[in-house]
């Protein structure tokens, strides 16, 4: 049996039968002994459950120890498993109820939790680092395009279009020169990114025709091309780090007095 407390009252039952047929046995006066932890015997009262079940109802061990019931019928009747012990020691009732149920609904003072709950709220609601603060850190924000329209490019002057820029991603690239007289030999977007160059370029560009950026994987960085199709529609971006300057140039032999046109699409966190 499980332990039981000290003056824990029990309920111990049994079943009786008579003998020769096996039927539930009603009517009887049985006898329970009780046993002490110390073996000191003492007779309980019992009382009739009906249908063949019989209890007894002042079982209540006063003292810590293993306890004993002994149950006895008359001649011609069976009582079934007739002797039980019981482990008593799980407490003493009286003291455990003292401790447990005069408790105070909050016995704890909780209040420095309540505190340092609200202080870290305070944190993470922070407009300046908090929870909201460290996503829109981290989400890149499309901004407006950069772009340049330069009259009378010098062959070979490297012009500005996108100046460094942290933790930037291109989107886009677009550019596009308008010649009269002499074709040039080259048109290029040269892109500094984490301190490594990538050139982008268009050898005897066509006159107001529309170049694009054209990543080529087996490529190097110095020989990427310009293409006069647009492959952005069919990618997320073009590249992204954590620097970047955007720089557009022409070679001809004749400077001309039209303009060199570069557009980028890009975004930053």
């Amino acid at each position: 049996m499980g332990d039981l407390k000290v003056l824990e009252n029990f309920v111990d039952r049994v079943y009786v039968t008579d003998t020769g047929g096996g039927h539930p046995a009603t009517g009887l006066t049985l006898t329970c002994t009780i046993i002490d932890e110390s073996g000191n015997r003492s007779v309980g009262t019992f009382a009739e459950m009906g249908n063949g079940w019989y209890k007894v109802t002042d079982f209540t061990p006063d003292a810590i120890g293993t306890w004993c019931t002994e149950w006895a019928a008359p001649a011609g009747y069976t009582v079934h498993y007739p002797y039980k012990e019981f482990k008593v020691g799980g407490g003493v009732l009286a003291d455990i109820d003292a401790k447990t149920t005069n408790l105070p609904a909050d016995p704890a003072d909780d209040s420095d939790i309540d505190t340092s709950v609200a202080a870290l709220n305070t944190l993470l609601t922070n407009g300046t680092y908090g929870l909201s603060a460290i996503n829109t850190a981290l989400t890149f924000q499309q901004q407006a395009d950069a772009a340049i329209s330069q009259a009378n490019p010098i062959s070979d002057q490297l012009y500005t279009v996108l100046n460094t820029t942290l933790n930037a991603r291109i989107i886009s690239l677009a550019t596009y020169i308008t010649w009269a007289t002499t074709q040039p030999t080259n048109l290029r977007i040269v892109i500094t990114i984490d301190g490594n160059t990538i050139t982008y370029t268009a050898t005897t560009p066509v006159s107001a025709t529309v170049y694009y950026d054209s990543l080529i994987p087996t490529a190097a960085a110095a020989s990427q091309s310009l293409s006069t199709t647009a492959f952005s529609p069919y990618r997320a971006f073009l590249l992204e780090g954590r620097s970047i300057k955007v720089e557009v140039a022409v070679t001809w032999a004749t400077t001309q007095p039209t303009p060199l046109v570069c557009r980028v699409k890009y975004a930053k966190r």
